[in-house]
């Protein structure tokens, strides 16, 4: 129990200090997304370990890499680009390395779950007015609920 409660205020206290920096430039809270998407692929991708070939992770891993740039600088486009280069690239995986659909299955959940998700943090954060209030919402509603 004291091992939740000191990463719960750990977990507060991060993102806490990313909308403080928030206010003074709003590619912080990028960067904040950023990381949390890596953090959310890695993790995915070791509890499938066994499931998910050595080049599906590495493309999950490229496509978790290239996401928050690519919507940094295309915004939508590009995000969506991306997603359809990701679907083909993970087909032709399948087909040259012989993998299961199965394989490919748990490769596209790595690579959209997590994205997905923290995607629409990036949205929200780029809203014209009411980010902050959208953000914090996020942020509340969610661990009440869990809770």
């Amino acid at each position: 129990m004291l091992k939740r409660i000191i990463t719960g205020l750990c977990f507060i206290g991060f993102i806490v200090g990313f909308f403080f920096l928030r206010k003074i430039d709003r590619a912080f809270f990028e960067l904040f997304a950023f990381i949390f998407l890596i953090l959310g692929c890695l993790e995915m991708l070791n509890a499938l370990k066994d499931k998910i070939s050595l080049p599906q992770k590495i493309a999950v891993l490229v496509f978790a890499l290239a996401l928050v740039p690519l919507y940094h600088y295309f915004k939508t486009q590009g995000v969506m680009y991306l997603f359809i280069g990701a679907a083909l690239v993970l087909l032709l995986l399948m087909v040259v390395f012989n993998d299961s659909l199965e394989g490919l299955s748990y490769a596209a959940l790595t690579m959209f779950y997590p994205c997905l998700l923290l995607l629409s943090f990036l949205y929200l954060n780029d809203l014209p007015q009411n980010s902050t209030l959208a953000l914090v919402m996020v942020f509340t509603i969610s661990p009440c609920a869990d809770t």
